[in-house]
């Protein structure tokens, strides 16, 4: 696959819902969305259709290949997203409607960046207010789901749910069509963490295809394990990292003298349960 393509749009806020979301509406497009509804419920709502058809022939023409994704207000200055597999700019309803994201609160006259990781698996864009990274925003694909979580079966599509730049455990599906007894906790994960193992070791990028994984569970304190199933399998253009000389979100690590990743997001250690991480990143190759 090719390496995601980074690029930086940046705007000062006027006050207005309509402004930040015209900006939204670059930055969408340039990660290859459509804008196919704007509306106002008095609140203002953008919504975004992908075709990942169009980007993996071998998977064109199956029943939840295009996706659709509204970005709007809920308050006055409160931002979420939120998935459907098909949606009617006439009535602006969406069929089988993803958990709407945790609402993120918008400071509409900020300086603003919103930088876009463009990648066939990854086509989010990170917003950056005042210098702070605070969400990413759009959708994640890996490239290779289990059998039985196929594109006929269910959309094999995922964004942002909860607060911060975590990706362990805070992403959704795309839609309310899912497999029956999905664990509420879902996020990138690694096939190298285990009952309390270090998830990287030296200075080594550890690659996809078991190294970076979406996972499900449900969380040690609601009964649950964490890392009960994996649904899908990123390429190799994603891994992890170290990140114990302190990392951010976008910066870049060298590996062996050439090859450049970027990182996504940075994990402090902790422990849950038998689960232990130490300071890590998820990268994606950038060059």
């Amino acid at each position: 696959m090719p390496a995601a393509n980074f690029t930086n749009h940046t705007f000062l806020g006027d006050g207005t819902q309509s402004t930040f979301l015209s900006n939204v509406v670059i930055a969408m497009t340039t990660l290859g969305y459509a804008l196919y509804d704007s509306y106002n419920d008095g609140q203002e709502q953008r919504v975004f259709r992908i075709d990942w058809g169009v980007l993996d022939p071998s998977i064109a023409g199956q029943t939840y290949v295009v996706n659709y994704l509204r970005i709007g207000f809920s308050g006055a200055t409160s931002l979420i997203q939120q998935g459907y597999t098909d949606f009617n700019n006439i009535a602006h309803t969406g069929t089988n409607p993803g958990l709407a994201s945790v609402a993120q609160t918008v400071n509409l006259t900020a300086n603003i960046a919103l930088t876009c990781c463009d990648h066939p698996e990854f086509k989010q864009f990170l917003w950056i207010e005042n210098g702070f990274p605070k969400f990413w925003w759009g959708l994640t694909r890996p490239a290779n789901p289990i059998t039985n979580w196929s594109w006929n079966n269910y959309p094999v599509s995922f964004y942002k749910q909860t607060n911060g730049l975590r990706l362990w455990t805070d992403m959704t599906p795309l839609s309310s069509v899912v497999p029956t007894g999905l664990g509420a906790d879902i996020g990138m994960s690694s096939n190298q963490i285990t009952a309390g193992s270090s998830a990287v070791t030296g200075n080594e990028i550890i690659p996809s295809m078991g190294g970076v994984l979406l996972t499900e569970g449900t969380a040690p304190s609601s009964g649950g394990v964490w890392r009960r199933n994996i649904l899908t399998n990123y390429s190799n253009d994603f891994g992890w990292a170290p990140a114990e000389s302190p990392k951010a979100p976008l910066d870049t690590i060298i590996i062996n003298g050439s090859q450049q990743y970027k990182y996504l997001v940075v994990e402090s250690a902790f422990n849950i349960s038998n689960f232990k991480l130490p300071i890590a990143g998820i990268v994606v190759r950038s060059v």
